[in-house]
């Protein structure tokens, strides 16, 4: 991913068509995607090379995968603040369905233990279990996912979001990026109670109350030992306020994001759906939530 913009994509991109609030997006695999996924990329995943050290940090968009990200590569790499500054976040942990095919397959020879982030359902991506490598899942209320994906799109260039709304009922489909938000998490939910799974499952509003549990939670799942002063670093460099003004974590800079619409790390807080939600748009949502848990077992407290 680089941060030069090409000449000539934003009139490029505009002129594509829209696919369920993408430009230029396509089905894939039973999903919506984007343009900035290949398909021989996403061919490629399912097989690709992973190790024991490897793990995976995977999440529907906006639950606050980037946060756990950001943890996780502190962990393993004994709270090296100073490496994690130097560096931006997304050349530091690989986001696999946007690499070229040749990058994918060249993380083989990747410096160990890496970190692989991915927003695809688990059906689409490799079978971490046969290594026993390790995946990490974030998850979150869907109405504050709703609502932070609403503003994403807002601000992503190649994407469309209409008015909320409009977006809510794409939501609400399965024709959303990345498919329908319920059955994703169904899917690693249901993975995460298998015996030796290797799946850790971490709610953004826990991480949120007490993001000093979810450290060390992290660091016990990948068998880390740090002391109290290494955690203590980790919890400062992770704050939202940190984060946010942080360019390695940011994204300053990035032409395809227009953060004068919105940021990329906006609020970091638990409940803002209040803000956006209409009666009427709960009450439907509700119903949704409603029918969907029926038939996927997945509920949120």
């Amino acid at each position: 991913m680089s941060l030069e913009k090409p000449p000539g994509f934003e009139e490029h991109v505009n002129g594509l068509p829209i696919l369920h609030g993408q430009k230029g997006g396509y089905s894939f695999g039973g999903i919506t995607v984007m343009m900035t996924m290949p398909r021989d990329t996403l061919e490629a995943i399912p097989n690709m090379e992973l190790y024991k050290d490897d793990v995976i940090v995977a999440g529907f968009p906006k639950t606050g995968g980037g946060w756990l990200q950001e943890i996780t590569y502190l962990v393993l790499n004994d709270a090296n603040t100073e490496a994690a500054n130097a560096t931006p976040s997304f050349q530091r942990i690989p986001f696999i369905e946007t690499l070229s095919k040749e990058n994918l397959l060249g993380l083989k020879n990747a410096q160990r233990p890496k970190i692989l982030k991915t927003h695809l359902p688990m059906r689409m991506i490799p079978d971490h279990s046969k290594v026993g490598a390790k995946l990490i899942y974030s998850t979150r209320n869907p109405k504050d996912v709703a609502v932070s994906f609403y503003h994403f799109h807002r601000m992503n260039m190649t994407m469309h979001a209409g008015d909320f709304d409009e977006f809510l009922e794409l939501f609400m489909s399965d024709d959303i990026a990345y498919g329908n938000y319920l059955k994703h998490v169904a899917d690693y939910t249901k993975a995460a109670e298998q015996a030796d799974s290797n799946v850790l499952i971490i709610k953004y509003e826990d991480n949120h109350k007490d993001p000093e549990g979810t450290i060390k939670k992290i660091a016990e799942f990948c068998n880390k030992t740090l002391t109290q002063t290494q955690i203590d670093e980790i919890l400062d460099h992770t704050t939202f306020k940190n984060m946010s003004n942080n360019p390695s974590t940011n994204y300053e800079g990035a032409w395809f994001f227009d953060q004068t619409i919105s940021k990329y790390l906006r609020k970091g807080i638990v409940g803002d759906w209040k803000e956006s939600f209409t009666s009427e748009q709960t009450e439907k949502f509700d119903k949704w939530l409603r029918d969907v848990s029926e038939s996927t077992g997945v509920t949120f407290g």
